[in-house]
């Protein structure tokens, strides 16, 4: 038992002479040279422009270029509609409201690295409805570096969230009695 424990003592005191610095006073290096490290090279990849891909998006929209918006669509969203139903809503939606032009402001954008979300008001303006004013905020996603939009209708117009479809009831008045000076019918 006291061999135990005078090897015990000894393991101990080796331990602790080991972790002891070399030298005089102490403070000898642990690493094998004293060469100092290279400054740290900080680099910062901002993340792309949201803005712009709104922008990019309501440009191709102007010229009725419904390819290039749809390939704007994250991969979620091209996965969840085609191209040609994609093409049917915004025709749809432009024709039922007589839209003869659009303009679009961009605003104001929260982004981070793999979500950003853009606002805009879009005005139609329209022939038969007069000016359609919406503001409205667009989702986008960061897919390989590009902003890429998460498509829901509510982007055309926020009503048309949820499945639902723009219909214009036409009510064409009946054509009043036309008389003569005499108070007799004409034709």
């Amino acid at each position: 038992m006291k061999s135990l424990r005078l090897l015990n003592f000894i393991i101990i005191a080796l331990m602790l002479a080991g972790c002891t610095s070399s030298g005089v006073g102490g403070g000898g290096s642990i690493f094998a040279t004293d060469t100092p490290l290279p400054a740290p090279q900080v680099r910062i990849t901002p993340a792309p422009d949201a803005k712009a891909a709104v922008t990019a998006f309501f440009d191709a929209l102007k010229n009725d270029d419904y390819e290039v918006m749809y390939a704007m669509l994250s991969t979620a969203s091209r996965e969840a509609i085609t191209l040609e139903d994609f093409s049917k809503r915004w025709n749809d939606a432009l024709n039922t409201m007589s839209a003869s032009s659009i303009d679009v402001v961009v605003g104001n954008s929260t982004i981070s690295p793999f979500n950003a979300e853009v606002g805009y008001t879009i005005n139609y303006q329209t022939v038969l409805a007069g000016d359609i004013s919406r503001e409205i905020v667009m989702r986008l996603v960061n897919e390989d570096n590009n902003w890429k939009i998460q498509w829901d209708d509510a982007l055309i117009l926020p009503e048309l969230a949820g499945g639902n479809v723009l219909a214009m009831e036409y009510s064409v008045p009946a054509r009043g009695d036309i008389y003569d000076y005499r108070g007799q019918p004409i034709a």
